[in-house]
């Protein structure tokens, strides 16, 4: 029995959707908790005379910090051809670094 096309469509876009956003936004979540835990232990085995302030330099510019694990998570996705995950994955990446940008903004202009 000869295949349709709309069967052989489907199956076409059954294979090229791998993840989903959903799952992209809920790593990026996941490995900003452990990056930023990663980054705020090696801020303390520095040794400075300023304690724990230098714990906190990652939090404050998390946008830009949390490029040191995000990039190389969204580049192993897109090699490994979960296309969808890596989208969400960069969307909360943009949400990330604009929320920190605003928030670091009013912090630094009311101060």
């Amino acid at each position: 029995m000869p295949e349709s096309n709309l069967d052989r469509w489907a199956r076409e876009v059954v294979e090229q959707s791998k993840g989903s956003i959903r799952s992209g936004l809920a790593i990026t979540l996941v490995l900003h908790v452990l990056g930023q835990l990663v980054l705020g232990l090696i801020a303390l085995a520095i040794p400075t005379g300023d304690g724990p302030s230098l714990t906190l330099l990652p939090l404050f510019f998390l946008g830009l910090s949390q490029l040191l694990y995000m990039i190389p998570a969204i580049l192993l996705l897109l090699r490994r051809g979960d296309s969808e995950t890596a989208r969400g994955m960069i969307i909360g990446v943009g949400l990330t670094f604009l929320l920190n940008a605003t928030c670091s903004g009013l912090f630094f202009l009311s101060w």
